[in-house]
C-alpha cells in the first residue's frame, strides 16, 4: 500500500451528522478526494501497511499558523494537540524506511518551532527497531478535494485583486470578511491557471496561491536504528 490517509478520530464520530464538516465528508469521500488506497481511523489498531517510497497523509483537523492544536467542525471545539496526533500515528507505524508523513492541515508548517508539523515531529516516536521518516507540513489553507480553476477563481487571485482585498480589509464594514494577507505576497504561482485541476493552497479564502504540493515544506527527518533516535530539522 503506497498511499494512506490517517484520520485520528473514530469512524463513527466522523460520520455522525452533528460532526459534519463542509468540504471534508465521510471516510469514503475523503478517500476519493485525496486519491489514497485507504482511509484509516482510530478504529484501526494494527500497523500501517506502507512500504519504501510510500507516504501517509495525517489529517488531524483545521489548523492555524504557529499553533500546536487543531480543531474539527468549530474552532475551539474537538481539539487535538500535535503531541496527541504524533503519538496516535506512532502507535501504528511499522519498521520501514524512506517513508513520508504529510501533516495535511492548514498552515501546519507555519510558525517555525511552534508550527503544528514541527511539534508533531518533536513528539513522533514509533515503537520499532528501525525507521526513516521525512515529515512535511503545509503553508496556507489547503483543500481536501481537487478543484478546477475557473474564471472567477483566477480573477480573485490576481495581484490586482490582492490590492483590492487589502484595501477592503481596511474598511470597518469589511474588516471581518477577509483575513490578513501576508505583506510579501504578490500573486499566485504559475500553476493557478484557468482549467487547472488540483488540490490547492489558498493564502486567504478567495485567493488561490498554488497547488497544495507546491506549498509543502519539509520540517524534519526522523530516523532510528535499534532504538537510537536521530532528528534532522529543516528550515527552523
Amino acid at each position: 500500500m503506497k498511499k494512506i490517509l490517517f484520520v485520528p478520530r473514530k469512524k463513527d464520530w466522523i460520520e455522525d451528522p452533528k460532526n459534519a464538516d463542509v468540504g471534508v465528508g465521510s471516510p469514503g469521500t475523503l478517500q476519493e478526494r485525496m486519491g489514497v488506497e485507504a482511509v484509516l481511523t482510530l478504529d484501526f489498531t494494527g500497523k500501517f501497511n506502507i512500504d519504501k517510497g510510500g507516504y501517509i497523509y495525517v489529517f488531524p483537523g483545521h489548523g492555524t499558523a504557529g499553533s500546536d492544536t487543531v480543531h474539527w467542525v468549530k474552532e475551539g471545539e474537538n481539539l487535538l494537540t500535535a503531541k496527541e496526533v504524533a503519538e496516535l500515528t506512532a502507535e501504528r507505524f511499522p519498521n520501514c524506511s524512506d517513508v513520508s508523513i504529510k501533516v495535511y492541515a492548514c498552515h501546519s508548517s507555519e510558525g517555525g518551532f511552534n508550527s503544528f508539523a514541527n511539534q508533531f515531529a518533536q513528539a513522533f516516536r514509533p515503537v520499532g527497531d528501525a525507521y526513516d521518516v521525512t515529515i512535511y507540513g503545509y503553508r496556507g489553507s489547503v483543500t481536501t478535494g481537487r478543484k478546477v480553476i475557473g474564471v472567477g477563481e483566477l480573477a480573485n487571485s490576481t495581484p490586482e485583486s490582492i490590492t483590492r482585498l487589502r484595501n477592503m480589509r481596511n474598511l470597518e464594514t469589511k474588516a471581518l470578511m477577509f483575513p490578513d494577507i501576508p505583506k510579501d505576497y504578490t500573486g499566485p504561482a504559475g500553476s493557478v491557471k484557468q482549467g487547472a485541476n488540483h488540490r490547492w493552497s489558498k493564502v486567504a479564502k478567495p485567493l488561490y496561491a498554488s497547488r497544495a504540493s507546491e506549498a509543502r515544506d519539509k520540517v524534519a527527518v526522523v530516523n532510528a536504528v535499534k532504538g537510537t533516535v536521530g532528528k534532522r530539522y529543516v528550515g527552523l
